[in-house]
């Protein structure tokens, strides 16, 4: 088996027919892995406090093991991918930095928290609840975190 879980088998059996020749089969497959996400988002600032529309809301966050331990690191990469209205209509909205704070959609490391912030420009969003979907390098796992805007 391959690290990413591809399995490969290969059988080769007599064909009968004429000696030293073999028919061969093989079949490769990817096993699904069913152990969830790799981590668990813990935030680091207070999701129950609403900010202003227009405001910047500081997304602070660890990456965590099921146990709550923090595993961030600066030589994992979290990048936003979308940003989404969870309450009300379903609308989304392209997720923006405030004044170039993180550049590329990436949080910043911050070895102070330690974890993660990313300055979000709530400008031109509606009041509701929203979520920051988002990805960390060598994860295939989307994932989010709410905030509220009044």
């Amino acid at each position: 088996m391959a690290p990413d879980g591809t399995v490969r088998i290969v059988e080769a059996s007599a064909d009968g027919l004429t000696r030293g020749h073999n028919d061969v089969r093989a079949i490769s497959f990817r096993l699904q892995s069913t152990a969830g996400p790799a981590y668990r988002v813990c935030p680091l600032f207070d999701q129950a406090k609403s900010h202003r529309v227009g405001s910047v809301v500081p997304i602070r966050l660890q990456l965590c093991d099921a146990d709550g331990r923090n595993l961030s690191s600066p030589t994992l990469t979290i990048t936003v991918t979308g940003l989404t209205k969870r309450d009300g209509s379903a609308a989304s909205a392209l997720a923006e930095d405030a004044g170039n704070a993180n550049p590329d959609s990436a949080f910043r490391y911050d070895a102070g928290l330690p974890g993660y912030i990313y300055n979000l420009s709530a400008r031109g969003l509606s009041r509701g609840t929203w979520e920051l979907r988002f990805t960390v390098s060598g994860d295939p796992t989307s994932y989010g975190i709410t905030f509220d805007l009044r």
